[in-house]
């Protein structure tokens, strides 16, 4: 199970509850990093220290420049970085975007420096680039659908698709393919 992470005034309080969760025993409980804010790069070290499973994600709330990078190659760049650190020190690494150049880093970061694919899984919304999932399944990778169920489900899909324009035209991309 994992905690997931809203925007920056949360932040802290879900990584204590996460702690808390797990030092109360619940191992099975981890949380969700963004990597657009500055400080998920030293919280991701302290969480992988302290032994808890990690989603990693690029972000995607409007979150001040004082905090948070603004432009999307540094959140790449900072994303691929804190991946890296968890290949390389081999803590399973739960990938989760629909970003081919991500996918694509990963993939080949991985077959370079000999990580087996059981190390890291990539996660995908449910119902968005079915067939690339279906692709990356039959390549080996692991892959974990992610479904928001509940009452709230439709704000959170309307939510998201506010927050990065960008999402409505990767669902109506989909819608046709």
């Amino acid at each position: 199970m994992r905690l997931d992470m809203e925007d920056s005034p949360f932040t802290q309080a879900t990584i204590d509850m996460t702690l808390r969760l797990h030092k109360e025993g619940l191992n099975n409980v981890g949380t969700v990093l963004q990597a657009y804010l500055f400080r998920t790069a030293e919280d991701a070290k302290a969480l992988m220290k302290a032994g808890i499973h990690l989603r990693l994600v690029k972000g995607a709330y409007k979150e001040p420049g004082s905090i948070a990078y603004q432009s999307m190659n540094e959140i790449i760049e900072n994303y691929k970085k804190i991946i890296k650190r968890h290949l390389d020190r081999e803590t399973y690494a739960a990938v989760a975007t629909h970003d081919d150049r991500i996918i694509n880093w990963v993939k080949d970061y991985s077959a370079r420096h000999g990580i087996p694919k059981e190390n890291y899984e990539f996660q995908m919304l449910y119902g968005l680039r079915m067939n690339d999932q279906a692709e990356l399944a039959r390549q080996g990778y692991r892959i974990r659908c992610y479904m928001p169920y509940g009452t709230m489900w439709y704000p959170y899909y309307t939510r998201r698709l506010a927050e990065k324009p960008g999402n409505l035209m990767m669902v109506l991309k989909n819608m046709f393919k």
